[in-house]
């Protein structure tokens, strides 16, 4: 512990307390993921920028993936609030429906990078109260979801909106790592003769939306 924790830590003892703690926590860790990457990421690392001590912190979250838990909870909370403000929009029909949640994209790189390359790890290194919290958010995206489906699809019956979820979802897992390459990725790519594009991830996004929409809705 650094002079300064000793100077500034106290036991969090209310509510209140104990949920300021997890958010610097949880803040520390989305800087030190900016700076170096998931990978490269430590208890240590994230102690350094906060004023709790490293062992402190296991009394809040047991591993790093219980915090990247927590975090993609809270993306999911947004992309929620989000999708509420697509439903509440005046004159919503299918391009503005796409073009809207194609525009989210951009803004939840770090949902989407957890979601789809470290999910399996994340929920196999947490505890099952941290894996729960994170469920019952992403049903509650879920349900939020196919509620603006039905508003703007009000024909479209409750398995072909079944259908357009889990395609978009299937789809947005691959949307990270299709768009998102290391240093390393492409110069073995290049060195392998394999053509390096610049992709986009609102416009890949929006074109599936529009694949779905026609496949899944249109019918």
């Amino acid at each position: 512990m650094s002079i300064m924790q000793v100077m500034t830590f106290q036991r969090a003892r209310t509510d209140e307390q104990i949920a300021d703690r997890q958010h610097e926590i949880l803040e520390a860790s989305i800087r030190v993921y900016q700076q170096e990457g998931y990978d490269d990421l430590t208890i240590q690392k994230i102690a350094q920028l906060t004023s709790i001590s490293r062992p402190a912190i296991y009394s809040y979250y047991k591993t790093k993936e219980e915090i990247f838990m927590d975090i993609l909870r809270h993306e999911f909370e947004v992309w929620t609030q989000e999708m509420c403000k697509i439903a509440n929009g005046k004159e919503l029909n299918a391009e503005i429906f796409a073009q809207k949640l194609a525009s989210t994209l951009p803004k939840h790189m770090m949902l989407l990078e957890l979601f789809s390359i470290h999910l399996h790890c994340m929920e196999n290194h947490s505890r099952l109260e941290i894996l729960v919290m994170f469920k019952k958010s992403l049903f509650k995206f879920q349900e939020q979801f196919k509620e603006v489906l039905h508003q703007v699809f009000p024909n479209a019956s409750n398995e072909a909106i079944n259908q357009f979820y889990d395609h978009w979802m299937i789809y947005v897992h691959g949307l990270y790592p299709y768009t998102q390459r290391t240093q390393l990725q492409k110069t073995a790519m290049k060195q392998a003769g394999y053509p390096i594009r610049s992709l986009d991830v609102k416009r890949l996004g929006l074109e599936g939306l529009h694949h779905f929409i026609a496949m899944d809705l249109s019918k």
